[in-house]
């Protein structure tokens, strides 16, 4: 799994070093993308370009609608970074960031939650490692249970 994390706020996202690694390598069936520092990609000059909010470049990028984008089949999730430079931000936990993210996402892009926040990033990593775990692991060890059990039937019936 790779996880391929960009800045939401680049002038274009298939241009990011991070997109043009995943792709030399082609592995973009096993990557997720996220948009990172989504609090960043505010455009200021909105109203002059004709889009209804500061963050439309943001919410074009999520639903695959944005020219610069590359389509993973694992998605593309948007996070908001702690300002490390607002003591309270930088004091909270984790579940307080959570909240506070949840909030930021709520009203200020307006981005709804299956795409957006921390909690949507591990719920996505979560989806992909236990996928790739009952596709790869569980039928090994579940064909050398069945072997094993062969064997000590094998030597039961020996006795």
């Amino acid at each position: 799994i790779v996880v391929a994390v960009v800045p939401a706020n680049i002038t274009r996202v298939r241009d990011s070093q991070a997109i043009q690694l995943v792709q030399a390598t082609g592995k973009e069936a096993m990557t997720l993308g996220v948009l990172a520092k989504a609090d960043l990609a505010h455009d200021h000059r909105y109203k002059q370009r004709k889009h209804e909010t500061p963050y439309w470049q943001l919410e074009q990028r999520l639903a695959g609608t944005a020219d610069d984008m590359v389509p993973l089949p694992n998605g593309w999730v948007a996070v908001k970074n702690r300002d490390t430079l607002v003591e309270e931000e930088e004091s909270s936990g984790l579940q307080e960031s959570a909240a506070t993210e949840r909030e930021w996402f709520a009203q200020e892009a307006k981005i709804g939650g299956e795409q957006c926040g921390i909690d949507a990033l591990l719920g996505k990593i979560d989806g992909l490692f236990t996928n790739h775990i009952k596709s790869t692991w569980v039928p090994v060890a579940i064909a050398q249970l069945e072997q094993e059990s062969a064997t000590i039937a094998a030597q039961i019936d020996e006795l």
